[in-house]
């Protein structure tokens, strides 16, 4: 990431966070409360889908408002503490990001032709 970056939002929730992504580079930024985490394209893919196979064995609990579902991030101390219902809201903000990915993939190829 450079600071020349001009991000496109991919999702956001007023209460939760935001996904955005930098046209010129490609940086993806995932911001949670006050915490950023930055990935590049296939790192966020395969983010997405490691939240998505949390959020499906997570549809089975109970809801519960304690953090019980752990997060690791590539750095061994830093991870994250969410409660079912934040896993929900992070599942729909990524589907959300990967929808929006995935469109401006289509978009960009078909405009080359």
């Amino acid at each position: 990431m450079n600071t020349n970056c001009t991000y496109q939002t991919l999702s956001f929730d007023d209460g939760f966070g935001y996904i955005v992504m930098c046209e010129r580079c490609r940086c993806i930024q995932l911001g949670l409360g006050c915490a950023q985490f930055h990935f590049d394209e296939l790192d966020f893919r395969k983010f997405c889908t490691t939240v998505g196979e949390i959020y499906k064995e997570s549809a089975s609990q109970v809801s519960s408002d304690r953090a019980t579902i752990l997060l690791s991030s590539s750095f061994p101390s830093i991870s994250l503490h969410l409660t079912i219902p934040e896993v929900e809201i992070l599942h729909w903000m990524i589907e959300e990001a990967d929808t929006t990915l995935t469109t401006n993939s289509l978009i960009s190829l078909f405009s080359q032709h």
